[in-house]
């Protein structure tokens, strides 16, 4: 054996290592965030309905947000002076969560933050947030106090 043929060798066994362990950890993130994703879209909808409680509750609003959450996948949230809806889906499949009634189109993807396991929930600027954000953030632009 030459010295190019143990070289070349080892080098083609480090770069297959080295994809494999990059396969690996790619289909690891995708079943983290298959997996955390639906809980991560519970905690989005518990925000938005407390937000749209206690909004209501504020003096002089009365039952100003209607809040359906009856679907698993989506929640409604209607407004009573305007009869505005807003709509945010989950789309478990891909997953997303899109938001329709709104004149900002976002949407919001699951990722596993780099370099941990934990998933997140991102804006298209690929910066972290959180469902608390995310719902104080569409409300203001759904009742146009942003």
């Amino acid at each position: 054996m030459s010295k190019w043929s143990r070289g070349a060798a080892q080098r083609f066994v480090e770069q297959k290592t080295a994809k494999q362990t990059q396969d690996a950890k790619v289909l690891h993130d995708q079943e983290m965030v298959k997996f955390k994703s639906p809980q991560i879209w519970q905690e989005v909808t518990s925000a938005f309905s407390h937000l749209c409680t206690e909004f209501n509750a504020e003096a002089g609003i009365g039952s100003l947000l209607s809040f359906n959450g009856s679907d698993p996948n989506k929640l409604k949230i209607s407004r009573a002076d305007t009869r505005a809806v807003l709509t945010v889906t989950f789309l478990e499949a891909f997953p997303v969560i899109t938001f329709d009634g709104i004149t900002e189109k976002v949407r919001l993807t699951f990722e596993v933050l780099p370099g941990t396991s934990e998933v997140g929930l991102f804006t298209p600027h690929k910066i972290k947030t959180t469902p608390e954000e995310v719902a104080e953030a569409t409300l203001d632009m759904f009742l146009g106090v942003k």
